[in-house]
């Protein structure tokens, strides 16, 4: 690849080669399909049943095969109870005629008299049934004071996670044999625990449960209906932070919660699988204290995915001679906490060597120019205008004129260019109004990377008339992070 100083205008004129659309094998596609319409469904339970106990089901989130959601969508509000036409959250007496459905239907009632709390194990949990001396300290709180600016985000599980807390709380984090331990401490004694097991131990989940049953000494436990809690989720008057839960099937998620009433202490289970991966969160907190510091809540309402990541088990069959799968769903992580779950496909460049992954429904182009062939990736269900590239140069281009030959050759204005690539020479961006209403905007970026010893080039795309969201960029960014030579 030569440098030099003069101009030059190499590709006005671009032919197109081929047009055509990444598809996976119709039969990993149904299965995958099939599984995200029925919240990871049936064929994902079968292949785990042998591991773990059908209770600790897959499908919490059901209905994503492609969608984007806020953070894990206010799943659990615990702390509240609402009368008709209150403006502020208070606390009001627990009726039991009012809570009916609070309990699983059908399971047993517990008795008065004070339990041995280690003779509790996972396998009674789903028959605990319900319990007033439980359910009065649960829905007896008044609602959290939030307030978004003392409230911080703290990273989690080695960055994949976050979660929002008040900014005086603390984190300490632990790695042991594959099993991630997040551990907050707030104000006085409450503290809160995310386990986060690997995706194939599913059968560890029991021995996480009964260690921490163990651990804690309680008069009285209760199972709550996670639809009930919903409902007091739903009903919360101005809250904007939880308008997305209505997107979770939240229905599979397993609560539990027990209460010390000899020293007034108050603890809460929740066991669930998000996309494959089995997390257990606890909480202690004392039930005479003000409850500001309750936040199980407000830390699941908030929770959000920050790295992206394969759903486990959604692999398909291994390309024969690349040996790569040649179909897995994968979770994007997109900014402010939002993410989508897009089933991806294998796709290869035999001429250059090369194998990575796009959305199965993805339009490609093929483009030969004078010195550089690219890809055009596309996705109409997106944006009919917008667009995301990956290309190859050739030792002929000029990299001193590598902005005007980009802008040249993609029609871009050169009165567009912007310089938003920091120290890095080889980001080209740009941003520019094409027209009187401020839809008409563009706006993206070029970008040359080495990779095995070549160059390449990136380049996406956005056109505001019917496309102003960050898909686009994390889809650019996954095919580069999985980008291999073969």
């Amino acid at each position: 690849m030569r440098k030099n100083n003069h101009e030059e205008d190499m590709l006005r004129s671009l032919t197109k080669k081929q047009t055509k659309q990444v598809k996976a094998p119709e039969k990993t596609k149904e299965a995958s399909l099939q599984a995200f319409t029925r919240g990871l469904g049936e064929n994902h339970n079968a292949r785990e049943k042998e591991k773990r106990r059908t209770r600790w089901k897959h499908g919490i989130f059901g209905g994503l095969a492609t969608v984007v959601a806020a953070g894990v969508g206010a799943i659990l509000i615990l702390h509240t109870t609402l009368t008709d036409g209150q403006t502020d959250f208070q606390s009001t007496e627990y009726n039991q005629d009012n809570h009916d459905n609070d309990i699983v239907e059908d399971a047993a009632v517990i008795t008065d008299e004070p339990w041995n709390s280690e003779s509790l194990t996972p396998d009674d949990l789903p028959q605990l049934g319900k319990d007033d001396r439980v359910l009065r300290h649960i829905l007896n709180h008044e609602m959290i004071n939030y307030n978004v600016h003392q409230f911080e985000y703290f990273n989690i599980r080695n960055d994949h996670y976050s979660v929002r807390l008040p900014r005086n709380w603390s984190v300490r984090e632990d790695y042991d044999d594959g099993v991630y331990r997040s551990e907050f401490k707030g104000s006085g004694t409450d503290k809160m625990t995310f386990t986060f097991l690997p995706e194939d131990r599913f059968d560890e989940v029991d021995v996480e449960v009964q260690q921490i049953l163990n651990n804690w000494d309680y008069t009285a436990g209760s199972t709550i209906n996670i639809g009930e809690v919903k409902s007091f989720v739903s009903s919360l008057p101005g809250k904007e932070y939880i308008s997305n839960s209505n997107q979770f099937d939240i229905n599979e998620v397993e609560l539990y919660a027990f209460v010390n009433e000899e020293n007034g202490r108050l603890y809460e289970l929740f066991i669930f699988d998000f996309f494959g991966q089995p997390i257990i969160l606890t909480a202690e907190s004392q039930i005479e204290e003000k409850n500001d510091d309750r936040l199980s809540w407000v830390a699941l309402s908030e929770m959000s995915i920050t790295k992206n990541r394969p759903v486990y088990g959604s692999e398909g069959e291994l390309h024969p001679e690349i040996m790569r799968p040649e179909s897995k769903d994968t979770i994007l992580a997109h900014f402010t906490g939002q993410y989508e779950v897009v089933e991806m496909s294998l796709m290869e460049f035999p001429e250059w060597h090369l194998s990575s992954y796009l959305p199965s429904n993805t339009e490609v182009e093929e483009i030969q120019g004078e010195h550089f062939n690219f890809y055009r990736f596309s996705d109409p269900e997106i944006s009919e205008n917008s667009y995301y590239v990956f290309g190859k140069l050739d030792d002929s281009f000029d990299l001193d004129n590598a902005r005007e030959i980009f802008h040249s050759s993609f029609g871009i204005d050169l009165d567009f260019k912007e310089n938003l690539g920091g120290s890095d020479p080889y980001i080209f961006s740009y941003a520019g109004s094409t027209g009187s209403s401020h839809e008409e905007f563009i706006d993206g970026y070029f970008r040359i990377v080495e990779r095995f010893g070549e160059y390449y080039f990136t380049h996406k795309h956005a056109d505001r008339v019917d496309y102003n969201s960050g898909e686009f960029t994390k889809r650019l960014d996954f095919f580069m992070d999985n980008l291999e030579k073969h």
